[in-house]
């Protein structure tokens, strides 16, 4: 339960939360990071991205079982997102408290395509992938979100 919360928190996509996404993230599990990497709704948000991605990074240079298997999650995670998104399309939105107090909640920052976003985290990737202490599995992250990738 508490992975799919964590996660559900992640898909949120509110770069206020990050305070207690990290604050939480010290006392899960790999199995609840792995849980919370099947959390899915479809839409893509650049806070969520960025979120998993911090995670590799600071995991991926760690030679432990643990830490290799939440590099597989993050990877896991991010290809989802590719995968299960009801359009090809990355939001970064900001959330606005009270949300009572407001018409609209949510604001809309940017948007960016598929292709456009894998250009933009690209070297992210790469960083994450040549530091890889374990199997390198960051590789299919980068052919999902950067096809193009090495052309």
């Amino acid at each position: 339960m508490p992975g799919a919360l964590f996660g559900a928190a992640i898909t949120f996509g509110d770069e206020n939360l990050r305070i207690g996404l990290d604050t939480m993230a010290a006392h899960l599990t790999d199995r609840h990071i792995n849980m919370a990497a099947r959390m899915q709704t479809g839409y893509i948000h650049h806070a969520a991205m960025q979120y998993w991605i911090s995670i590799a990074r600071r995991m991926a240079t760690r030679e432990d079982q643990v830490a290799q298997s939440v590099v597989g999650s993050c990877a896991s995670a991010l290809v989802r997102y590719h995968q299960s998104a009801f359009q090809p399309v990355v939001t970064d939105i900001e959330r606005l408290y009270p949300a009572w107090d407001f018409d609209s909640a949510v604001s809309v920052k940017q948007h960016w395509r598929f292709e456009e976003y894998g250009k933009l985290i690209e070297p992210q990737l790469h960083e994450i992938h040549e530091s890889e202490a374990g199997e390198k599995i960051f590789g299919e992250v980068i052919k999902v979100w950067c096809p193009r990738s090495g052309e």
